[in-house]
């Protein structure tokens, strides 16, 4: 008896599991649809750049070729003349890598005697980045070298232009062999000089006017990042983060992994993400450079025009720090501790970002007012750096904007000569 009903269950339960199967294959299913409830789009914050717009030459100086010069900052017309209208149109083939030792180069003799153009980097490139943004042919695969500045020049009591890329190496340059640039060219765009103002170098290190030059004072109003905006735009679930206020007022905001710090008395916000990269593990300044690049477009923009302007020294293993100079009006913000003003600030290992800091402030530009000014040149300007107690540490000399948080929501930029010292670190002599 108790085998037939064992016997007869078990008949059930495969008729039970057959109906089932015939419903799953051949019944249409239903779908419910699936509420995200926690998950928050990042909020676009600033706006976005390409390579173009962040890696250009900072200065491009004009040799005539009878020991005179003139410097075209970023702000004059004869710059876009010069750089986006003629030297980004043109082609350069056939790049090749040559020992310094085995040329005739005296790159004194030439800036004073060679007229041609200079075009100087704030800081160095990678040269596979340098070939997206001009147009550099080259068949056979480079070697990614540091560019420091592009030098194209005549050679004297000829018709032969002569172009060079210089790396972070003094012992090593790379010519392009085939150059669309005329002799009329270079003596076309070098003629820009005769109505502009000269400049004079005693190293070539850096161009110093011979007069004094205008440069406006400019005020203008401004607006903050908020917290709640870097919050959505920084954690990929906000509403999981903690927040608690340290002595000095810092605010902290966390997810358990990562960080940000906002500082509102300084204007100043730093995120952290610890990363997990082998401290062993293979560098690379160009996925490095252009991860900075992307971090920055997907979480905050740019507020405003900036140039890429200083990396750490390319390390073969560990962190680099890249950091990108904000300009208005075509002059670099500079503030000073603790108001570390116009710079954003980023470390990263493999293309991966472990550190991000900015300043909070956005300035509107649709506010700005202007006053002129000026600021020394000739023998004034010699005379400051002669008596600047750090002048054996001067990389390089510059007009800059000192920046300053005044009452209003509104900023000072005020004119100054700047300095950058072979620490990496900025002073003001004037």
């Amino acid at each position: 008896m108790m085998e037939r009903i064992k016997s007869i269950t078990l008949t059930i339960l495969v008729l039970v599991s057959l109906v089932q199967s015939y419903f799953l294959a051949y019944s249409s299913p239903k779908f419910d649809n699936v509420v995200q409830t926690d998950y928050v789009e990042n909020e676009v914050i600033g706006t976005q750049a390409e390579l173009g717009d962040i890696l250009f030459p900072e200065q491009i100086i004009l040799h005539s070729g009878n020991s005179t010069h003139t410097l075209l900052p970023l702000s004059l017309q004869f710059y876009s003349m010069v750089y986006d209208d003629f030297l980004k149109r043109k082609f350069y083939d056939g790049l090749r890598r040559t020992e310094t030792s085995s040329l005739d180069l005296n790159w004194d003799y030439i800036r004073k005697q060679n007229p041609g153009i200079e075009l100087r980097f704030k800081e160095a490139i990678p040269l596979h980045v340098l070939q997206s943004i001009l147009q550099i042919k080259q068949e056979a695969p480079l070697i990614d070298e540091m560019i420091t500045r592009i030098w194209i020049y005549l050679v004297a009591n000829t018709d032969d232009v002569h172009t060079y890329f210089l790396t972070d190496k003094d012992s090593v340059v790379y010519e392009a062999m085939k150059v669309d640039i005329s002799a009329d060219n270079v003596k076309k765009y070098v003629a820009f000089g005769q109505y502009l103002t000269k400049y004079h170098s005693v190293t070539g290190d850096y161009y110093l006017p011979d007069e004094a030059i205008t440069i406006a004072k400019i005020q203008a109003s401004y607006s903050q990042f908020t917290a709640d905006q870097l919050k959505r735009n920084l954690f990929v679930d906000p509403s999981m983060t903690r927040n608690f206020v340290e002595r000095d007022l810092t605010q902290i905001y966390t997810d358990g992994k990562r960080a940000l710090q906002v500082k509102n008395d300084t204007h100043w916000m730093k995120y952290s993400d610890p990363i997990s990269i082998p401290v062993d593990n293979s560098n690379d300044a160009e996925e490095n450079l252009l991860g900075s690049i992307k971090f920055i477009n997907e979480h905050g923009g740019w507020n405003g025009t900036y140039i890429y302007s200083q990396m750490s020294s390319e390390l073969e293993t560990g962190p680099q720090t890249f950091l990108y100079r904000q300009y208005v009006d075509n002059y670099p913000l500079i503030g000073l501790a603790p108001n570390n003003f116009g710079y954003i600030k980023l470390v990263l290992q493999r293309g991966v970002v472990s550190v991000y800091e900015r300043s909070l402030i956005k300035i509107d530009t649709d506010t700005i007012v202007k006053k002129e000014a000026f600021l020394p040149g000739g023998k004034t300007l010699d005379n400051l750096i002669e008596a600047y107690s750090k002048r054996q540490e001067i990389v390089t000399i510059f007009p800059a904007y000192q920046v300053t948080v005044v009452k209003g929501n509104k900023v000072d930029l005020v004119p100054r000569w700047a300095v950058e010292l072979k620490d990496g670190t900025n002073e003001f002599i004037y």
